[in-house]
Formats: structure tokens, sequence, C-alpha cells
């Protein structure tokens, strides 16, 4: 099981310390949060195998963080512990996503067994499908994967947090189209979205700043918004 990185979400110390213990002896590198807050911040800015999901949080609960990561990173593993015993939260947790469902107190022998067969299994359904790629062109620079959540360019990983990945994906499938910023706000972000236009400028910013290929190819049209070249592009003010 070595190089698995593991996120723990528990706010029992006691329990994470000693999940942590028993993952690190056995070749993961393990980062424990304790409340959903944290959770997001930590899977925005890290890359992680799996994660150790506690239901009963200090600031709201699992739930939503298996949603969250089940959503914006579904190759991830999830395995939920918790107090609730009830078969109607254990399917709720299945239906939202979770790989598997532990119920306290836990075996640190079986949660580690559990969480190495989910990995495993993981792993040869990637290994044995297909990806799919936006762009079947493997000698592109930028190849996105969307069951993995990926980017790669020139063979090299590029780490777009949740919504940057979902804009490089939209223009991605759109080609040299022309889009508003009210065009990219409803299409990412959706219509009810609060923020303003300088959120996408803000984001086309950071993953020009990501990407050269998306330095290169992304062009700003003047007085209307942006468009995703197939071809290099002179402007990329």
């Amino acid at each position: 099981m070595n190089g698995y990185r593991i996120l723990i979400i528990e706010d029992e110390y006691m329990l994470a310390k000693n999940i942590e213990l028993y993952l690190k002896n056995n070749g993961c590198s393990v980062q424990i949060v304790a409340t959903e807050a944290d959770a997001i911040e930590q899977l925005e800015q890290n890359k992680y195998d799996a994660a150790i999901v506690d239901i009963t949080l200090p600031d709201g609960d699992g739930w939503s963080i298996v949603r969250h990561i089940k959503k914006y990173y579904p190759a991830m593993v999830v395995l939920i512990t918790s107090a609730r015993r009830s078969e109607d939260d254990k399917v709720f947790g299945f239906e939202l996503g979770a790989d598997d469902y532990l119920t306290k107190p836990i075996s640190l022998k079986e949660l580690y067994a559990r969480l190495l067969a989910r990995l495993q299994a993981a792993e040869l359904i990637l290994e044995s499908t297909q990806p799919h790629f936006f762009q079947p062109d493997l000698e592109k620079a930028l190849v996105i994967n969307t069951k993995s959540h990926i980017v790669t360019e020139n063979g090299k990983e590029i780490h777009f947090k949740p919504k940057e990945f979902e804009l490089v994906v939209f223009l991605n499938e759109h080609p040299d189209q022309v889009f508003t910023r009210d065009d990219l706000l409803g299409a990412v972000w959706g219509y009810d979205f609060d923020g303003d236009e300088r959120t996408v400028d803000s984001h086309i910013k950071k993953i020009r700043a990501k990407s050269a290929y998306l330095k290169e190819h992304l062009t700003t049209i003047w007085g209307v918004g942006y468009r995703l070249n197939s071809k290099g592009a002179d402007d990329n003010a």
C-alpha cells in the first residue's frame, strides 16, 4: 500500500491519530483535518487517493464532503466512518457515492483491509477502462482526463482547483467559440451564482498561469469575452 495519499476527516483527535499511525505504518502519506472547511481547503490544494470521512463534524456534516468529493474528484475512494448504524444512513452514504461505510467503534485492521481493497479495485478500474479524452490527439500539449480529473501538459500533471478544472473542460469542449463572461458564469458557476464577472477574469488568469498551452491558445476578445483557439493565437492578454 506504499504511496497512497489519504485524507482523514475526523474531529475525534485520538481516533484520527490512531488511524494516521496505522496507515503510516503501512506506507501511506496521511493528512488529518477536523472540520468541513479544512477538508475542502485540503482537497483544493492537494491530491489524495482516498478520504476517510466522519459524518458528524463541528461545522457541518460529512455528507456534504462525500458529495463534494464525488462531484469534483470522482476517482477518489471515500470510506465513511460513523456512529450512525441505521440502514437508512448506510444506504444514503452509498447513494452519495461512498465506496464503503464502517460503524464506530472501528477496527483499524478492518479499516485498513477495506481501504486497501477499495483502492486496489479503483486502480484496476482505471487500468481497464479506456479514458475519455476531449482531445483525442495525444500529441497535443494539453490532455484532459475527465474520469480521473487529471490534466497533463507534455506529460506533466497540472493541478487545477475544481472550478478551474470545470472552466478548462468547458472551453476545451467548445474550441474556437467566443463566450462572454456571463456565458462562462452560467456554464461553470450556474446562473444563480452571486459573484460578478471578475470571478471569470480571475479564473482565466489562474488557468493561463498554470498552463503554457492555455496561455498561448486562450485569447481575450476585447469588449466581448474569451475564446480557446484550436490553433495558436498572438493575443493572449
